[in-house]
């Protein structure tokens, strides 16, 4: 086999390392160590040519001895578990390993996990590394804090992500992380953020520093980053009325995706848009046949599937009127009814329900589907005002937002708040039902027989352990216990 510095990336196919797994160990030992030299070099497209070897000699790898294990970590960081299944590997690693081996496969195992449907399982795992490192401004405190950025994304969680990608932003630009690549990651993961925020002005700000960023690089490199951001330009026109505009985005991005090797994250998301850019011009036809497609898509992840069949609600509606409607309503509800918050998220079922509704008319008022979407998008609502609270108490990076993203954060509640009055008035009746279950622990809140103590800035009721949890003014009226109003450290700090 030729030396790795003069193999050609694109050769390194599944049978490529599966010839070199072949060779004899010597020679299997002479290409390690042209790897790590290849790793050592500081080039990227190096590293990735040393990951894939390190890729093909998996077996040979033992992640408790010296010389190893960077060798390991570099390959579960570096792998990501649709590329190719290092479960077995990571879990070894993650009892026989060092230290830093066994917290690079938990990150590994909690990207394995978001892919099979395991988020919350996920965010623990990434959590734990995080609090295990945080601090120390590593490549494993950066990959940690990029998981978890990636991973309240995929979950509609954009305001924890908008703070840690901010995080992430100041991490890659300063040594020893200050490489291009990890600095447009950061950027990537800030630019959508915004864009989920709805806040266009400074998404431009962000894609403006990603493109200067690919100032230099040739046009055949840095393909994933040039596609995310046609698609960030596609979505944020579609936003803003521009139809048009967004058909030309999704031109190019199809070129990248047709020039490389295809990846069906990016499919789907293409054909997504293609479906709402369609849609945007009132060809119903042509949106269902593009979201259909989309479905269609087989990915390692269901990141995105919940957002089309909301799509496919209004398409079909078009199309069919309010049985078509309703049919289509359907099918989101038995994914959610299957799947739910665990595999998609609090902010990403939210975003889907509330977007299906919007469709469904009057007709379908007294409706199963609708009822069971106000039930599913209420039980969202709820849980995502949790998660925000719970962030903000328990990561350090969310606690210490700049008050520009606090202020992001009030005026997208606001929004909500605004567009959302049918949705939130069934999260008061679910917490007023799973109250008087029993399975709702807002009992713990009483303070004896006098009223629950509500700050009347921030809305937070205050626990007998001195917590303040932010449910008070989703609390519907006729509850067993009054409530009086006084003020949190916060908001009086």
């Amino acid at each position: 086999m030729r030396p790795l510095a003069e193999t050609d990336r694109k050769s390194m196919t599944p049978s490529w390392r599966a010839a070199l797994a072949a060779l004899p160990r010597e020679e299997r030992e002479r290409f390690a160590a042209e790897a790590d030299a290849l790793h050592a070099s500081g080039s990227r497209q190096a590293r990735v040519k040393a990951i894939e070897a390190w890729l093909a000699l998996e077996a040979d790898l033992d992640p408790s001895s010296a010389r190893d294990a960077p060798r390991a970590s570099s390959l579960l960081l570096g792998v990501p578990p649709g590329y190719a299944d290092l479960r077995a590997f990571a879990l070894r690693c993650e009892r026989e390993g060092t230290v830093e081996v066994r917290r690079a496969a938990t990150i590994h195992l909690g990207r394995a996990a978001a892919d099979a449907g395991d988020l919350p399982g996920a965010e623990a795992r990434f959590r734990s590394v995080l609090a295990a490192v945080r601090g120390g401004g590593g490549l494993l405190e950066f990959f940690a804090c990029s998981s978890l950025a990636s991973l309240f994304l995929r979950q509609g969680r954009e305001y924890e992500s908008l703070i840690l990608s901010r995080r992430l932003v100041s991490m890659a630009g300063a040594p020893p992380l200050d490489e291009p690549t990890r600095v447009r990651y950061a950027l990537l993961c800030l630019a959508e953020s915004l864009e989920r925020l709805g806040e266009w002005t400074l998404l431009r700000e962000a894609m403006g520093a990603l493109d200067r960023s690919l100032a230099g690089v040739p046009p055949g490199q840095e393909r994933t980053v040039r596609i995310f951001a046609l698609l960030a330009e596609a979505r944020a026109a579609l936003a803003e009325g521009d139809p048009g505009a967004a058909e030309r985005a999704l031109d190019a991005a199809g070129a990248a995706v047709r020039g490389g090797t295809s990846v069906a994250s990016e499919e789907r998301a293409l054909a997504a848009l293609r479906g709402r850019a369609a849609m945007a011009r009132a060809r119903w036809e042509e949106g269902a046949d593009h979201l259909e497609r989309a479905l269609a898509v087989r990915a390692p992840s269901r990141a995105g599937v919940l957002s089309v069949l909301a799509h496919l609600v209004r398409c079909r509606a078009r199309l069919g009127g309010p049985a078509a409607a309703l049919r289509a309503a359907g099918a989101l509800l038995e994914v959610l009814e299957e799947e739910g918050t665990r595999a998609h998220g609090s902010g990403d079922v939210l975003a889907a329900v509330s977007l299906a509704l919007e469709d469904l008319g009057t007709e379908a008022a007294d409706s199963a589907e609708r009822a069971g979407l106000l039930r599913a998008g209420a039980g969202a609502a709820l849980l995502r005002v949790l998660e925000i609270d719970r962030c903000v108490r328990e990561l350090p990076e969310i606690a210490a937002a700049e008050p520009g993203d606090e202020r992001l954060l009030r005026e997208h509640r606001a929004r909500f708040w605004r567009s959302h009055d049918e949705l939130l008035g069934r999260v008061r009746t679910l917490i007023a039902e799973e109250h008087r279950a029993g399975r709702l622990p807002l009992a713990r809140l009483r303070r004896g027989d006098g009223p629950l103590r509500a700050c009347a800035w921030c809305v937070r009721l205050l626990a007998p352990d001195g917590e303040w949890i932010p449910v008070a003014h989703l609390l519907p009226r006729g509850l067993d216990f009054p409530v009086t109003h006084g003020i949190c450290p916060r908001c009086a700090g």
